[in-house]
């Protein structure tokens, strides 16, 4: 839950409403009002009340969550009139560089102009033509206001973390039914782009958006697509096998995925098994999301089974030394984030996070993303190269096969210098072919001399003979 922590001017005329404040007592007798924390809802449904205080102070916690400028949430909180305001963020750009352009207008407004003008200077420039220049310049722009600490430099004594990816083999069953699915997916969105010509036609984007939510779910289970699929899956095998085997070893493990009908089918495998488990996401009640805490924490389960999203963050589960991520996320710092439920202070063990891939399906495609967008981070935080956000037929290329990002990054590189010796040959060919030019030059100013003088000469002789005539 995003939070705000509002500190009220001494000037400023402090209302009570939205549930009243508290106060504390100084020494000269006199109330003085308190830090205020306040959930960015509230800062929603009472913008209005909040917006006429001249605060003296604006703290946004996880700002993450109001990255989208669009909300209504947002909207409200970049009303408020603050003296001074900070934000503070595991990741400030998860997807594309307009999030970076809507944090600022909450802590810094104008500083990077309107969204219109962000887009046409840096957005466009540095997303979709790799602009070097405009990304340097970027990142100088906001560097006075960016304080960068990363994990490594503040918490230097946790243990180690490994990263494993394991791939899965998919049944013959299961590939055809993905085979299938993708290439139909191929044909329907070369339909609506015009039969592959790259003009995409008003809509095509949720189609292509459609096709892929479906490839990853069947890249993970085909009972997520077809409720009537017998033939089980060869990536709940493997995860059923690989917590058994954590569990003989006495470790436990953190299990994420983005579907929670996913987690719906985990659940009985795991029981079939043996395993014991605690499960939280979306709709887990508060009361029971702290009971399955507490019991993990305790060492009463093997594994504990977290929606992405409900579960990403702000969570201490250090119990865990394993974290399994069953299916991969366009963005690898919502999946760090996760991880860091069990890689965090409080964490006495080292720590081993897999990531199970189906192999030659969407995932990989997914995987080979995600040094781009670490990069798309870096590029303007720290001043590395840069990357993009995707576009309609980069996505129908991802359903192709192809990766967006080696394309792009094969389309921008320069032509290769040629070789010393190839450079030799050709300039000396270059030299050739200006003598060749000159000599033409020449001989076909030779041969219009010759012609301007037999001109003359005949013109002379019919003058003499006419003369003669006469």
């Amino acid at each position: 839950m995003t939070g705000a922590v509002l500190a009220p001017s001494p000037a400023a005329g402090y209302p009570a409403p939205l549930g009243g404040h508290d106060e504390l007592k100084a020494a000269d007798g006199a109330l003085r009002p308190q830090w205020r924390p306040l959930l960015a809802e509230l800062g929603r449904i009472d913008g209005e009340e909040l917006a006429k205080v001249q605060w003296a102070t604006l703290v946004l916690d996880e700002a993450q969550r109001v990255k989208n400028a669009t909300t209504k949430t947002s909207q409200a909180l970049s009303q408020l009139k603050a003296g001074w305001r900070m934000a503070l963020t595991g990741t400030p750009i998860e997807n594309n560089l307009s999030e970076l352009w809507s944090l600022f207008r909450l802590v810094s407004p104008g500083l990077l102009g309107t969204m219109d003008h962000f887009r046409e200077r840096w957005s466009k420039p540095i997303e979709a033509d790799g602009d070097a220049t405009a990304r340097a310049g970027l990142a100088r722009k906001i560097r006075p206001f960016v304080l960068r600490r990363v994990k490594s430099e503040v918490a230097d004594f946790l243990p180690p973390r490994t990263d494993v990816r394991r791939d899965v083999t998919l049944s013959e069953p299961e590939r055809a039914l993905y085979d299938a699915a993708r290439l139909e997916a191929i044909r329907k969105l070369e339909r609506l782009m015009g039969g592959g010509t790259g003009q995409a036609e008003k809509g095509t984007h949720m189609h292509v958006l459609a096709a892929l939510m479906r490839l990853r779910q069947l890249a993970c289970h085909p009972g997520l697509v077809d409720e009537g699929w017998k033939d089980g899956s060869a990536k709940l095998e493997t995860l059923v096998d690989l917590v058994t085997s954590l569990k003989e070893g006495g470790h436990h493990a953190l299990i994420f995925s983005q579907f929670t009908s996913l987690l719906d089918l985990v659940a009985p495998a795991f029981e079939a098994a043996g395993l014991r488990f605690v499960r939280l996401d979306g709709r887990t009640p508060a009361k029971d999301r702290t009971k399955a805490i507490d019991a993990f924490q305790a060492g009463q389960a093997d594994a504990f089974l977290v929606s992405l999203k409900a579960g990403g963050t702000g969570l201490n589960l250090t119990a865990a030394d394993h974290v399994v991520h069953l299916d991969p996320w366009w963005n690898p710092a919502v999946e760090d984030q996760a991880t860091d439920r069990a890689h965090r202070i409080g964490q006495e063990r080292p720590v081993t996070v897999f990531r199970l891939v189906a192999k030659d399906t969407i995932e990989e495609q997914i995987l080979a993303l995600h040094a781009e967008k670490r990069e798309l981070v870096n590029s303007i935080l720290e001043g590395t190269d840069t990357a993009g956000s995707l576009s309609t037929s980069e996505l129908v290329d991802l359903i192709r096969g192809i990766d967006p990002a080696k394309k792009r990054r094969e389309e921008r590189r320069p032509e290769p210098a040629p070789e010393p010796e190839e450079q030799e040959a050709e300039e000396e060919e270059d030299e050739e072919e200006d003598e060749e030019e000159e000599e033409e030059e020449a001989t076909e100013k030779k041969a219009t001399k010759k012609k301007v003088a037999k001109k003359k000469t005949a013109s002379g002789a019919k003058a003499r003979a006419k003369k003669k005539k006469s």
